[in-house]
């Protein structure tokens, strides 16, 4: 049951998608497999095609690596399969290279030539690496801190579609860093972001609903939106819908469903739940 009594949290905004490597969909078939087609192979069979030769096969097989997916973790491995992809000029995987360059995994840490690939790339007009050579020069890593530029590269991934930059220019506008404040646009972000298949964006978008900025309030939609955004796995869904069950300020008070939630939140790393649950819980 949803109450109307106001209730005061504090959002928590992802600044930087650093952690993620923004794999594209701007991918060319190969001759081997049409691309729809790759994401019903196991392993053992993309391994095959990698082996063959497959850029598209050899690009996901290090991503299998690199997040541990059907096999074991390893960057080493990963990097070897990113590089045999990206040698054929196949974007996401050079895209993901310049990742483990700027991480320093799998391969000696590399920060300038991480920059060159994404800037390369952004030049060829894709969308993930014109997302990601705008945190350059947002905190002006490599190049001299730029935001006017920072801006500019995010909406030009934004308008490409890029989920990520939406989300992240969704940011700027509703905090004000580097453009005037605009809490219409920054829902309108939050909201591509999120019909686009972004989870971080499900929070900030519960959220505009909640306090009515940039939309008109509407309590039901941002627990729906809340709701939804823990089942895709959104820590920060999980944790703000916690405290709104803990508190039993906007919907009928639920121990048992808040502590599920702060503990699948905390489960993620997520520090303010992990903080939260030894004040309350433990």
């Amino acid at each position: 049951m949803i109450k109307k009594t106001a209730l005061l949290l504090v959002s928590t905004f992802i600044i930087f998608s650093c952690e993620s490597q923004n794999k594209g969909n701007n991918s060319k078939g190969q001759e081997v497999v049409e691309i729809g087609d790759y994401e019903t192979l196991t392993f053992k069979e993309l391994e095959v095609l990698a082996n063959k030769g497959d850029s598209i096969a050899q690009n996901l097989i290090g991503d299998a690596f690199y997040y541990g997916i059907d096999t074991i973790i390893d960057y080493e491995t990963a990097v070897k399969w990113y590089e045999k992809s990206a040698s054929k000029n196949y974007i996401d995987a050079q895209n993901a290279l310049a990742f483990c360059y700027l991480k320093g995994r799998g391969i000696k840490q590399d920060v300038k030539r991480a920059y060159e690939i994404y800037r390369n790339n952004a030049e060829k007009g894709d969308s993930k690496a014109i997302f990601n050579l705008s945190s350059f020069y947002k905190f002006g890593i490599v190049v001299e801190r730029n935001m006017e530029k920072a801006i500019s590269l995010l909406q030009e991934s934004a308008e490409k579609g890029s989920s990520d930059a939406q989300n992240d220019l969704a940011i700027h506008y509703y905090n004000g860093i580097g453009v005037e404040k605009n809490y219409e646009l920054a829902f309108q972000l939050f909201k591509s972001a999120q019909e686009n298949g972004l989870k971080e964006a499900y929070s900030p978008l519960a959220w505009c609903y909640l306090t009515g900025l940039g939309v008109k309030k509407d309590l039901k939609k941002a627990i729906e939106i809340y709701e939804a955004g823990s089942k895709n796995g959104c820590h920060i869904s999980q944790y703000n819908l916690g405290l709104i069950y803990f508190e039993g300020k906007l919907v009928d008070k639920d121990l048992t469903k808040a502590k599920s939630l702060i503990k699948q939140s905390m489960e993620q790393g997520n520090e303010q739940a992990i903080l939260f649950w030894n004040e309350n819980f433990k």
